[in-house]
């Protein structure tokens, strides 16, 4: 097998512009193994994945439009108002034809567009290469690539939409959808006897049923050719010269199915040795949990096992709804491992840090917001795994980050960020920051819990493109043993990561923060010590406020003890 034939078609990119909550500047989203999607309520995150599904049913009447779904809740009065949704995909064949196949950036793309000038039916067109342009909406023919809506929609990954407000009715059908394709698949797979391959029965099954079709077709040619006579001449009186050909395309028997259990499969849930309930009566948490696991037992079925490699991508609305916390942590595990079997992709909205994982592979962060200024949705990607310059000290950093701390990635959500070395900074500033809520609400402070994982954070804070503070330790050139302190080296590393980004200062504690802060050396019990010496002195607290107030860009000084400097000689002086 060809590498064209073994891989499949990926999602590349979608755009959005005039649905729902999106107006007429274009949203545009970089599709990734992950995509998630983050931002406040209400700027259109859940429109962007309804926008993917809703172009996914091109060819049947769902694949419409209602009023209330332009983005001005009215009819559009010019071309500026059209409704649009754009969908770029990756190829390695091909099946939609020379006209339609454009190389960008090493890669065979299709683009595809579909257009809804007034409610109703969305209207597909493709982008002509050899044309340089769209086709027109009201072409009669050669307006799009693979032809016809269901073939086109068998070449592009197959959705599977999870929603925390679907009915308990909608979820039941989702998931005995997927658990009859798990067993679909199963059927397929060849059997081991006495130590041999045998095929399946019911591969053998669907095998028979091709060879009978193509028994059927070829016993009644003069049937078929004498009714095509019949359509041709017919059709003649009103489009002379033209004629009709009755063909049918059985090359493709990997989707030709029973669906021997679907009809009548029913998924029961319960305690061991309990009483088991249909799943539609178990609780919203439960019912998502088990559609996941579905979803994982999928994906993780191995290329060669498979005789159905439609690629799949992964819908899923704030998949943090309902959930317990251990049972959040799992989810995200499970999401994660999805795409890792290379024919998935998962597209998800999230207000929640844990779903936000930096140390996987091809995993892509867009921010949706609303530009205050224009009233308008905007898009960006502000992290992709491929364009940071991680080294396996530093994936193997933000793992340990993620395990210790599952809100590290808490900044994502936040305007003002600082990044701190241990505890003892983190208790003082997360305690200024609840005597003083209204003046730091929108700083995050974020743990290190270790001086060299600063810079693995630096890497990413400079790909997020916000502005962040760093406050370190200086430590001291030589240890008690006049020996080369490591920890002094790492100074200069934070420096320069730090300094690759103009929104970034770096702040030093002489020599440490317990010594800097409150003059003295602390060994044990840090967090306590800190919460109370806070607790009983107002000096200390008003000295941690202005350095607090400093590392966010406020009026207050820089305390003693404390030093934003530029050379490794200011810190030797000090």
């Amino acid at each position: 097998m060809s590498e064209a034939e073994e891989r499949k078609p990926r999602l590349k990119n979608l755009k959005i512009k005039n649905f729902r909550s999106i107006g007429k500047t274009e949203v545009s989203i970089d599709l990734d193994d992950i995509v998630v999607l983050i931002g406040p309520n209400n700027v259109g995150k859940s429109s962007i994945l309804n926008a993917y599904e809703l172009i996914m049913k091109d060819g049947s009447k769902e694949c419409s439009v209602k009023l209330e779904d332009f983005h001005l809740k009215k009819e559009p009065e010019s071309e500026e108002e059209y409704l649009e949704i754009t969908l770029e995909t990756i190829v390695y064949d091909n099946s939609p034809g020379d006209d339609w196949v454009e190389e960008i950036e090493d890669e065979n793309v299709v683009k595809e567009k579909w257009i809804a000038t007034k409610p109703g039916k969305l209207v597909r067109v493709g982008y002509n290469v050899k044309d340089n342009k769209w086709a027109s909406v009201d072409q009669k023919k050669d307006k799009v690539p693979w032809g016809a809506a269901n073939v086109a929609n068998s070449r592009r990954p197959l959705p599977h939409k999870i929603s925390p407000f679907d009915t308990p009715e909608k979820q039941t059908k989702e998931i005995t959808d997927l658990v009859s394709e798990i067993l679909d698949e199963k059927l397929r797979e060849d059997k081991e006897v006495d130590g041999e391959v045998v095929e399946s029965e019911y591969s053998k099954l669907l095998e028979s049923i091709k060879s009978t079709k193509d028994k059927i077709i070829n016993e009644n040619k003069e049937v078929i050719e004498e009714l095509e006579k019949e359509f041709t001449e017919l059709i003649g009186k009103v489009f002379p010269k033209n004629i009709v050909k009755l063909t049918q395309n059985l090359e493709n028997m990997s989707e030709l199915k029973l669906d021997i259990f679907k009809e009548h499969l029913s998924v029961l849930m319960g305690p061991e040795n309990g009483f088991l309930s249909e799943i539609a009566r178990q609780g919203s948490g439960a019912r998502r949990t088990v559609m996941w696991t579905a979803l994982k037992i999928l994906a993780e079925k191995k290329k060669s096992e498979l005789k159905s490699e439609r690629p799949h991508v992964l819908i899923i609305d704030e998949p943090e709804i309902c959930l317990h916390p251990s049972a959040i942590r799992e989810s995200c595990n499970v999401l994660y491992e999805i795409p890792e079997q290379k024919n998935w992709q998962v597209m998800l909205t999230t207000h929640s840090p844990v779903f936000v994982d930096l140390s996987k592979d091809n995993t892509s962060i867009v921010k949706v917001y609303k530009d205050v200024e224009n009233e308008v949705i905007k898009s960006t990607t502000v992290f992709r795994t491929s364009e940071v310059n991680l080294s396996a000290d530093d994936k193997t950093n933000l793992k340990l980050l993620n395990i210790c701390d599952s809100y590290f990635t808490e900044f994502f959500f936040s305007r003002k960020i600082i990044v701190v070395e241990g505890d003892t900074e983190y208790t003082a500033f997360q305690c200024i920051k609840n005597k003083n809520t209204d003046l730091f609400k929108d700083v995050h402070i974020i743990r290190a819990r270790g001086k060299a994982v600063i810079v693995s954070i630096c890497k990413i804070l400079n790909k997020f493109n916000a502005p962040y503070s760093v406050l370190h330790d200086a430590d001291t050139e030589l240890t008690q043993n006049s020996k080369k302190n490591p920890m002094w080296a790492i100074n200069e590393k934070i420096y320069n990561e730090a300094k690759k980004s103009p929104k970034s200062k770096v702040i030093a504690s002489l020599s440490d923060f317990e010594e800097a802060m409150f003059n003295e050396s602390v060994t044990k019990d840090k967090p306590f010590f800190t919460y109370s010496k806070l607790e009983s002195s107002v000096e200390l607290t008003s000295k941690c406020h202005s350095l607090l107030s400093y590392l966010i860009g406020g009026d207050e000084k820089i305390p003693e003890g404390f030093v934003e400097w530029n050379e490794i000689e200011e810190l030797k002086q000090k």
